[in-house]
């Protein structure tokens, strides 16, 4: 920022805030799956990449296509600055400590689940497509995953959300909205390891004032899962 103090980013009106929130679950939830039901109602010959980005890149683009005009007409900031020295030093911090957090995190927690001999899906679908698909349908996924998605959550969930509920208070705020993040996935093997990363993703925010960092955050840890799924597993 050129030496210039970041101050934390004006709440967002409650309006377009909720207004953003809902189209981040509508696009993210109610979208693709009326889409996948109007393609099996209909018997639509759909291949597998035209069904990708129907279901994914598609309502995710739209969605921001709207959050951008409803900030706008809000006039309320993005809060994306350019990545300082500092910035970066948080991005990478963050990013080993999320890839080594949400990993013991988890497999303790999937210890749990088996342990108390509880049935749930071990691997998500996301990763499962990666594991087994080919090399296009890869790069249109992880495109998703790793680039559109990023920006897509951390502007609904630690501008927009946050925003919402921060009459609660900072830090209930915080971990309010990082259960929120967690849930919204429904994926219940990894929920604990997911709120611990929605929690330091909120962190990265409340330390550099920049929501470039978070999505940088999220990016790398989502492209280090895709990639370790597709050519590791």
């Amino acid at each position: 920022m050129c030496g210039v103090e970041r101050k934390f980013p004006e709440k967002l009106p409650w309006q377009a805030a909720l207004w953003i929130v809902f189209l981040s679950l509508f696009f993210s939830h109610v979208f693709p799956s009326l889409s996948a039901f109007l393609i099996y109602f209909f018997k639509l010959p759909v291949k597998p990449l035209l069904g990708l980005v129907l279901e994914g890149h598609l309502p995710v683009v739209l969605a921001l296509l709207l959050i951008s005009i409803t900030l706008y007409a809000a006039n309320a900031k993005w809060v994306v600055h350019f990545l300082t020295g500092r910035d970066l030093g948080v991005i990478l911090l963050c990013w080993i400590i999320s890839i080594f957090g949400v990993g013991y995190i988890s497999n303790a927690w999937k210890y749990l689940l088996h342990h108390y001999h509880m049935n749930f899906v071990e691997t998500q679908a996301t990763i499962k497509i990666a594991q087994n698909c080919s090399s296009t349908v890869f790069w249109v996924l992880f495109l998703l995953t790793a680039i559109i998605v990023p920006v897509f959550e951390e502007i609904c969930y630690r501008r927009a959300l946050f925003s919402l509920i921060s009459p609660l208070g900072k830090w209930p705020a915080c971990i309010l909205t990082a259960g929120i993040f967690s849930a919204i996935h429904f994926y219940i093997a990894v929920f604990p390891g997911l709120w611990f990363f929605a929690i330091i993703l909120q962190l990265s925010f409340f330390k550099t004032k920049n929501l470039a960092v978070p999505i940088m955050i999220h990016a790398l840890f989502n492209a280090t899962s895709m990639l370790a799924s597709h050519y590791c597993c």
